[in-house]
């Protein structure tokens, strides 16, 4: 694989939020529609299942975007509780 090869690689994207609900409360925002549907419409969901999970640690949604350069992107969300307990 040549440099220009490696440079136009998709690359991962991190963002990391510190909440102050506890743990298992945004597992159930995460996990339940009817809660999902509130912060993450199924508008943006190009499934409204996830692709997978590891309860209650993990979920990915295959979301969608109307513009490039990600149309649609697998997106994994990673639940960690926090020393404060959030």
């Amino acid at each position: 694989m040549n440099d220009t090869a490696a440079e136009s690689q998709p690359r991962d994207i991190v963002l990391e939020y510190e909440l102050e609900a506890p743990p298992e409360k945004v597992w159930r925002a995460l996990s339940i529609p009817e809660f999902r549907e509130q912060w993450l419409p199924g508008r943006d969901l190009a499934s409204a299942e996830p692709e997978g999970s590891t309860p209650p640690e993990e979920v990915r949604y295959r979301m969608r975007d109307g513009e490039p350069p990600f149309l649609e992107s697998l997106v994994t969300l990673r639940l960690r509780p926090a020393p404060g307990g959030g």
